[in-house]
């Protein structure tokens, strides 16, 4: 509806702000409602710079609307990359699509905040039109896949209890459904940690960047608890016998881009990831220890 609504009221901007308008008169109040959804929304111009970001885009993705007015979505600022970790800013993008072609599409992608971590969300895109039928711009709303309260925007620590009871109930419910644990580990690599081992407050932030982008990838079903200084693990209970490749290939993507952006010289080798499938009565413990072997062992 947000969208439609945008469609018919974005008629036309001066000095390159979006005015709202009817025919019959102003509808400057427009943006108050807009910053008051749960939604968050940008509104560019044809050249995809930004003349509109609302206050839950602020709360989503970090950047107040100060810092990207006039700036070019395109320009890596959200950098979305799909689930596979592949690169949307080009011909993948679904709001350059929808200017061209001014057919509405929805997508979940992975946007990269502010901090560095990924946050997947899915997002709706339309084209706008003035009152002559000319394109004069785009709009993305989006939302995070896994709402989060406002006022708790970062996800909290899992405790070690926490795991283990988290841990339980997925063990009970793999003897139940037959549905095996997927358990996967994400170790830096020796020459990352020794690199980030001399600054701790860069250590901090790198491991706070892996572990919140490993929550956005498996949520909401999975769980993530940093094992060690260097090793997360990861908890899912959906049923990946199909491909069981895939979820640890997307996340070896997707922290690849992270660590590409943040320009490691070799992103595709900073974190090493395995996995396993774990029954209803195997050891959290066994299963790390297994994991972490294999990783030593090169398979």
């Amino acid at each position: 509806m947000t969208i439609r609504l945008l469609s018919v009221l974005v008629m036309s901007w001066g000095e390159g702000l979006c005015r709202f308008v009817f025919s019959h008169g102003d509808l400057s109040h427009l943006t108050a409602v807009l910053n008051n959804m749960f939604d968050a929304v940008y509104v560019v111009d044809p050249d995809r710079r930004i003349l509109f970001w609302s206050e839950s885009a602020e709360r989503l993705t970090g950047y107040t609307a100060e810092s990207v007015q006039h700036a070019a979505c395109g320009q890596s600022l959200l950098a979305h990359v799909d689930a596979d970790g592949q690169p949307l800013c080009g011909r993948g993008c679904p709001l350059m699509a929808s200017i061209a072609d001014g057919k509405p599409r929805e997508a979940l992608v992975f946007l990269r905040h502010r901090c560095g971590h990924r946050v997947a969300v899915n997002v709706r895109t339309a084209r706008l039109l003035d009152a002559k039928g000319c394109t004069v711009g785009g709009v993305e709303v989006f939302r995070p896949v896994q709402p989060v309260p406002r006022d708790k925007p970062v996800q909290e620590r899992l405790s070690a209890e926490a795991l283990h009871r988290r841990f339980a109930v997925m063990q009970t419910e793999a003897r139940v459904f037959g549905v095996p644990i997927t358990a996967m580990l994400v170790q830096l690599s020796p020459a990352l940690l020794a690199t980030l081992l001399a600054r701790a407050e860069v250590r901090d932030k790198v491991c706070e960047v892996i572990r919140l982008t490993l929550i956005e990838t498996v949520r909401p079903s999975g769980v993530v608890y940093q094992w060690a200084q260097d090793v997360f693990i990861v908890l899912d209970p959906v049923d990946h016998r199909a491909e069981p490749a895939a979820m640890p290939a997307r996340v070896r993507r997707i922290l690849a881009d992270i660590f590409a952006q943040l320009r490691h010289p070799a992103p595709d080798t900073a974190v090493h990831v395995t996995h396993t499938q774990l029954r209803g009565n195997e050891s959290l413990d066994n299963a790390v220890d297994s994991l972490l072997h294999a990783v030593v062992s090169g398979h």
